[in-house]
């Protein structure tokens, strides 16, 4: 009875086991942010200007259901962006650590409306100064950012590699 018992406990384990790591790999396959991005310059408008002269953003999924942003690039000015984050869909602020993140925010929050568009939300000290609305394309190659804040508009378009 007792090894019964045990045998049925290892089961049930090894079942709760594969099926948390089956969730965690289906919802990292099933988003549509992770990825190597790079920006259009073309397609993209900055207000103020000038907009990066280049820029890579690469999402990583984590083991929790997160992600690992890493951005990458030469600003406008010819200055080096290279600034990560990592966010939970959540809407909870994630530090910023790096460079050249525009509008020298230092905390940024990201929350997931349905399978295509996110919103975030850039903070310095605090304060508000970016709200940007995200969308990834039905087909998956093309993201649009919108974001607007004060005395700044931009219009952001990435394809995935």
């Amino acid at each position: 009875m007792k090894r019964t018992l045990v045998v049925f406990a290892l089961i049930l384990l090894s079942g709760i086991s594969a099926g948390s790591l089956r969730a965690q790999t289906t919802s990292a396959k099933n988003n549509p942010d992770v990825g190597v991005w790079t920006l259009n310059v073309a397609k993209s408008k900055y207000v103020p200007g000038p907009g990066p002269r280049s820029q890579t953003r690469t999402v990583v999924p984590l083991p929790d259901g997160g992600v690992k942003v890493t951005i990458k690039g030469v600003s406008g000015s010819g200055k080096s962006i290279n600034y990560t984050y990592t966010t939970h869909y959540n809407g909870e602020d994630s530090p910023l650590k790096g460079v050249g993140f525009p509008s020298g925010a230092n905390t940024i929050s990201v929350k997931r409306i349905d399978a295509s568009h996110t919103v975030q939300t850039d903070k310095k000290d605090g304060k508000v100064i970016l709200q940007v609305t995200r969308e990834v394309s039905a087909d998956g190659k093309t993201e649009t950012i919108h974001g607007a804040g004060d005395q700044i508009t931009n219009l952001v378009v990435y394809e995935k590699k």
